[in-house]
Protein backbone atom coordinates (compact mmCIF):
# COMPACT_ATOMS: atom_id res chain seq x y z
CA UNK A 1 0.00 0.00 0.00
CA UNK A 2 1.02 3.34 -0.63
CA UNK A 3 2.00 5.36 2.27
CA UNK A 4 1.46 9.29 2.03
CA UNK A 5 4.22 12.06 3.38
CA UNK A 6 4.59 15.53 3.37
CA UNK A 7 0.57 15.96 4.70
CA UNK A 8 -0.55 14.43 1.84
CA UNK A 9 -3.94 12.04 1.71
CA UNK A 10 -4.83 8.95 -0.64
CA UNK A 11 -7.96 8.80 -1.91
CA UNK A 12 -10.23 6.42 -3.99
CA UNK A 13 -12.99 8.38 -6.15
CA UNK A 14 -16.42 7.60 -4.77
CA UNK A 15 -19.23 6.00 -7.43
CA UNK A 16 -22.96 6.42 -7.06
CA UNK A 17 -25.72 4.62 -8.37
CA UNK A 18 -27.96 6.00 -10.49
CA UNK A 19 -31.28 5.96 -8.67
CA UNK A 20 -34.26 8.00 -8.52
CA UNK A 21 -35.12 9.71 -4.44
CA UNK A 22 -37.80 6.36 -4.48
CA UNK A 23 -34.57 3.64 -4.79
CA UNK A 24 -35.41 2.89 -8.59
CA UNK A 25 -32.03 1.92 -10.08
CA UNK A 26 -32.24 3.93 -13.64
CA UNK A 27 -29.22 2.51 -15.26
CA UNK A 28 -26.41 -0.14 -13.98
CA UNK A 29 -24.13 1.92 -14.94
CA UNK A 30 -21.57 4.02 -12.17
CA UNK A 31 -20.62 7.41 -12.19
CA UNK A 32 -17.92 8.87 -10.06
CA UNK A 33 -19.16 11.49 -7.71
CA UNK A 34 -17.95 14.72 -8.46
CA UNK A 35 -14.82 16.01 -6.34
CA UNK A 36 -15.69 13.04 -3.53
CA UNK A 37 -13.29 10.54 -2.40
CA UNK A 38 -12.82 7.79 0.71
CA UNK A 39 -9.68 8.47 2.25
CA UNK A 40 -7.55 5.34 2.34
CA UNK A 41 -4.53 6.73 3.87
CA UNK A 42 -3.24 9.58 5.52
CA UNK A 43 0.41 11.20 6.35
CA UNK A 44 1.74 11.10 9.97
CA UNK A 45 0.98 14.81 9.81
CA UNK A 46 -2.23 15.40 8.82
CA UNK A 47 -4.93 16.94 11.32
CA UNK A 48 -8.76 16.49 11.56
CA UNK A 49 -8.82 13.86 8.89
CA UNK A 50 -8.83 9.82 9.01
CA UNK A 51 -8.82 6.92 7.03
CA UNK A 52 -12.30 5.83 6.13
CA UNK A 53 -13.52 9.79 6.26
CA UNK A 54 -15.46 10.75 3.23
CA UNK A 55 -14.19 13.82 1.69
CA UNK A 56 -14.87 16.49 -1.24
CA UNK A 57 -11.89 17.95 -2.33
CA UNK A 58 -10.34 20.82 -5.23
CA UNK A 59 -10.47 18.32 -8.17
CA UNK A 60 -7.52 20.42 -10.10
CA UNK A 61 -5.55 20.14 -7.26
CA UNK A 62 -4.88 16.23 -7.58
CA UNK A 63 -2.29 13.82 -8.99
CA UNK A 64 -3.53 10.36 -10.25
CA UNK A 65 -2.23 7.33 -9.72
CA UNK A 66 -2.02 3.72 -10.58
CA UNK A 67 -1.05 0.78 -8.34
CA UNK A 68 -1.19 -3.02 -8.38
CA UNK A 69 -4.26 -2.11 -11.12
CA UNK A 70 -6.42 0.06 -9.11
CA UNK A 71 -6.50 4.03 -9.27
CA UNK A 72 -6.30 5.91 -6.60
CA UNK A 73 -6.00 10.13 -6.07
CA UNK A 74 -3.45 11.87 -4.22
CA UNK A 75 -4.01 15.14 -2.92
CA UNK A 76 -2.67 17.97 -0.03
CA UNK A 77 -4.18 18.17 2.92
CA UNK A 78 -4.87 21.96 2.02
CA UNK A 79 -6.92 20.99 -1.14
CA UNK A 80 -9.73 18.79 0.81
CA UNK A 81 -12.74 21.34 1.66
CA UNK A 82 -14.66 19.18 3.69
CA UNK A 83 -15.80 15.96 5.67
CA UNK A 84 -18.75 14.31 4.54
CA UNK A 85 -20.60 13.62 7.70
Amino acid sequence: MIKPINKNILLEKVMQENKTKSGIIVSTEEKEEENIGKVIAVSDDVDNIKVGDKVIFEDYQTRKITYEGKEYIMIAQEHVLGIIQ
